[in-house]
């Protein structure tokens, strides 16, 4: 009885094992079936991609120059005000145009301390008792209608000699024509200003040339007494109604033993004087994506503009990252535009100094300015503003027939000499062209043959002439 038993169990236990085996053979072989059935499909899918896929190389041109990167905000109005339209009308020729007017801007005068011991005055402005101190270097600001004050430091009790008092005057630019019409006073005041004692000295219509010409004033007076805390200011008023404006002046008179100087400093010029200007700047940048720095050749500033003054020349500047100021230093004119009736075309190249101008970013600060402020108030039109870079590449016109999206990963230009490839990324949706530009790669000459590749591993070629 117990061995029947034992053979039994025998028996049962191959049973189990074979039972086992014959489970896991079907599981594997589901398995490999599953999945010779996937990659079929795939292989299935891929292939049906691939025939649906339709890629032309339509064109290919060399280019020159990029597209126009127009300004990316409303442009920031320095000096002037802006009258209608806004930065969006500025972005193409022609059609609606962005409109700015003129304002009153002010002069700046330097004043500045300078020994001009060897100059010989035919007056002395103050007394032993009363010499003036150094005076620092300093900037104010007056505009038409307006006065700049000096004073000397608090005098002490005693008087002023009479005599006469002199003025020395100098225009510091470049320029040629004459400076506004000033009138120059010297009062005996209290030492906060606010009470005018005496007046000492006065001329109008005072009319300096530019240049760095001396100009002697002198105005007469007589004996004043003072008493302690008076000081004496000099004013200098910029009177209305001149037909010419400095860019800068320098001023000084003469005292006892010293000479106080303002402004006589050659190296110092004002901007705009006083009148009406305008002065404005904007953003632009440049697609370093497609253009890197390492294949532009230079830079380019195209303005359309117009406006009622015929006479005033403007300037296009752009900002400089190196020196952080703007400037035009380097561009292929720096003598401005004169505008004639009508619309205007005003274009700068920034030669091969363009990199200064460029940051490291692609941006582009570029400032339209007048020439300086003058007494008529102007309207300027403005149609299109923008900046370009100069390159020497390629564009490509791809041409996408097929149903679906096609993503290009390569690029093919062969001749007999000349093979080369380069990495591509770009996607083109059905039924749609695309211009590709590549400013990294100039077409070799002679005939040669393009060839593109997709993902799926289609292939279109393009054969020169």
């Amino acid at each position: 009885m117990l061995e029947a038993i034992i053979k039994r169990l025998k028996r049962d236990k191959r049973g189990v094992s074979n039972v086992i085996v014959v489970m896991l053979s079907l599981v594997l072989i589901v398995v490999i079936v599953a999945n010779v059935v996937l990659w079929s499909y795939q292989m299935n899918q891929l292939d049906w991609e691939r025939i649906q896929e339709d890629l032309k190389i339509i064109d290919i041109a060399r280019v020159a120059n990029s597209s126009w990167f127009t300004a990316e905000g409303e442009y920031t109005v320095n000096e002037g005000s802006l009258v209608s339209g806004d930065y969006t009308d500025t972005q193409k020729i022609g059609d609606s145009y962005e409109t700015f007017m003129e304002s009153v801007v002010a002069q700046t005068l330097y004043l500045h301390r300078t020994d001009v011991s060897g100059v010989t005055p035919s007056g002395r402005l103050m007394n032993n008792a009363q010499q003036p101190s150094s005076q620092p270097e300093t900037t104010y600001e007056i505009i038409r209608a307006a006065s700049v004050y000096f004073y000397t430091p608090i005098l002490s009790a005693g008087s002023i000699e009479n005599g006469t008092w002199t003025l020395y005057i100098w225009a510091s630019t470049v320029s040629s024509g004459k400076v506004s019409l000033l009138t120059v006073r010297i009062h005996l005041v209290s030492s906060d200003g606010s009470t005018e004692k005496a007046t000492m000295g006065t001329l109008t219509d005072v009319v300096v040339d530019y240049g760095y010409s001396e100009r002697t004033i002198t105005i007469s007076g007589s004996a004043v007494n003072l008493t302690s805390g008076d000081r004496i200011r000099l004013t200098l008023y910029a009177q209305t109604g001149a037909a010419n404006d400095p860019k800068g002046m320098s001023f000084y008179y003469d005292g006892y033993g010293t000479y106080e100087t303002l402004g006589h400093e050659t190296r110092l010029q004002s901007p705009s004087p006083g009148g009406y200007g305008l002065d404005l700047n904007g953003t632009f940048s440049i697609n370093l994506s497609i253009y890197p720095m390492a294949c532009i050749q230079s830079v380019e500033i195209q303005l359309r503009y117009r406006t009622n003054d015929t006479v005033e020349e403007w300037y296009l500047k752009a900002y400089n990252w190196t020196d952080t100021t703007y400037s035009d230093s380097g561009f292929n004119n720096t003598l401005g535009h004169t505008p004639t009736t009508g619309w205007n075309i005003y274009a700068v190249n920034l030669t091969d100094k363009w990199r200064s101008y460029v940051s490291d970013e692609g941006t582009v600060l570029v400032k339209m300015q007048d020439n300086q402020a003058d007494a008529n108030q102007t309207i300027v039109d403005i149609d299109f503003l923008a900046v370009r870079v100069l390159v020497d590449g390629t564009r490509f016109t791809f041409q996408n027939k097929g149903s679906l999206t096609s993503h290009l990963v390569s690029l093919w230009v062969n001749n007999s000499t000349y093979h080369q490839r380069y990495e591509m990324n770009i996607f083109i949706n059905s039924g749609e062209n695309t211009v590709y530009i590549r400013s990294d790669l100039t077409l070799p000459n002679g005939p040669y043959k393009v060839k593109v590749v997709t993902e799926r591993g289609n292939t279109a070629v393009f054969m020169s002439p």
